[in-house]
């Protein structure tokens, strides 16, 4: 997970909060907050709100995730990728809006991480064929998979993986963190763990590849088709 509910402009709990807003909102919107890896963090700590303490100043109002009442799960609902938008029956609800609610947003925990993401996020889009690239369905992962594509250097270089994040204006407001210690995070190097994952999605990509030719004669025709290659010697 890489967002967590602030709860300290919730006194009272977040259930009794949710429970007095009235019925007519199917949904809240949460505003985002951005918490930032620095290269002092404690790289020891697992739980990534214990480690990652400074943060925008400002919180990203017109920017926002919602949260959908249970009850919607028997209604044509539709969450829209991102979590930015419900739609009921094809209309898009309007959220109950509270500047107060701000969701910890931790789209980074280390340099390596987010260019697995971004691999890993962008891939699946294109996976999923036209209709979701022209939705520009994970555009913020694009720049990043360009880069490792074609130029990986430049990210590699001490000011991206060793971001200071000298021009933001960052603050230090670390969020309670109540939940319990970790138990199935193991202790490791963020670069190796980037190796393993990505290399996890490959293969997981190449089997689902792999299915539908095997069980689908038309797809596995259509495959050799446009991978066949001509190579002319004379």
């Amino acid at each position: 997970a890489d967002e967590f509910i602030d709860t300290r402009p919730i006194p009272n709990g977040l259930k009794a909060y949710l429970e007095n807003i009235e019925a007519e909102f199917d949904c809240v919107g949460w505003s985002i907050v951005d918490y930032f890896d620095l290269p002092t963090d404690d790289q020891g700590e697992r739980t990534v709100p214990k480690r990652m303490k400074m943060r925008d100043r400002l919180p990203h109002h017109s920017n926002f995730k919602i949260l959908a009442r249970g009850s919607l799960a028997n209604r044509n609902v539709f969450i829209d990728a991102g979590q930015h938008k419900a739609l009921i029956d094809g209309e898009v609800v309007s959220p109950y809006l509270d500047r107060q609610l701000v969701l910890a947003h931790y789209p980074r925990r280390s340099a390596w991480q987010m260019i697995s993401k971004s691999i890993m996020g962008y891939l699946k889009v294109i996976a999923a064929g036209q209709s979701e690239l022209q939705q520009n369905r994970s555009i913020h992962y694009k720049n990043i998979f360009q880069a490792m594509r074609d130029g990986p250097k430049g990210l590699l270089e001490p000011n991206f993986v060793n971001d200071t994040y000298d021009d933001r204006d960052l603050v230090e407001d670390p969020i309670p963190y109540l939940g319990k210690p970790l138990r199935y995070t193991p202790a490791g190097e963020p670069l190796l763990k980037a190796i393993r994952v990505l290399t996890a999605y490959a293969e997981q990509l190449a089997e689902h590849h792999g299915m539908f030719i095997d069980t689908n004669e038309g797809v596995r025709m259509q495959a050799e088709r446009t991978t066949a290659e001509w190579t002319v010697l004379f």
